[in-house]
């Protein structure tokens, strides 16, 4: 195990260059649950076997928040819906081995998200996510209302 200072760009590239990575939150209440969920549109699975860890705390960023576009230009255009940035404030920085990491074989980038959104407009897409994730599972808000554009 190693400590890092800070995500440098060795570490940023690391992260860039992956197909899929795992983003795990929880609840300050002890008795909340922790969610983990795969994540991910585009990168590679090559090079050295790594297991990066980023240790720190986070707000969401809704699509419609003031910060929102501000904050999806730092990220490639992958696909046409975005719900949400998880904004994170990074206190610690630690890699390992990946010895026990399987090498896996990239096929290719699933259409069905981007197809399934290609025809929706934002406003239709804030109704869907706040009909289908007002809450977490522990009964906190996972969603804020839908907005409607001005002049409705």
């Amino acid at each position: 195990m190693q400590l890092h200072p800070e995500i440098s760009d060795s570490i940023r590239d690391f992260i860039a260059a992956q197909h899929m990575f795992f983003v795990a939150s929880a609840p300050l209440d002890p008795g909340g649950h922790v969610n983990l969920s795969p994540k991910g549109l585009a990168g590679s699975f090559d090079g050295p076997p790594n297991i990066l860890r980023l240790y720190g705390t986070g707000r969401p960023v809704f699509a419609g928040d003031p910060d929102f576009d501000e904050l999806r230009s730092a990220f490639p255009v992958v696909h046409n819906r975005l719900r949400a940035i998880i904004d994170v404030r990074v206190e610690r920085v630690q890699d390992s081995c990946g010895y026990a990491v399987p090498y896996m074989a990239f096929e290719g980038h699933r259409d069905r998200l981007t197809a399934n959104w290609a025809d929706k407009d934002g406003v239709a897409a804030q109704r869907y996510w706040a009909k289908k994730n007002p809450e977490s599972i522990d009964g906190l808000p996972a969603m804020p209302p839908a907005r409607e554009p001005a002049g409705r």
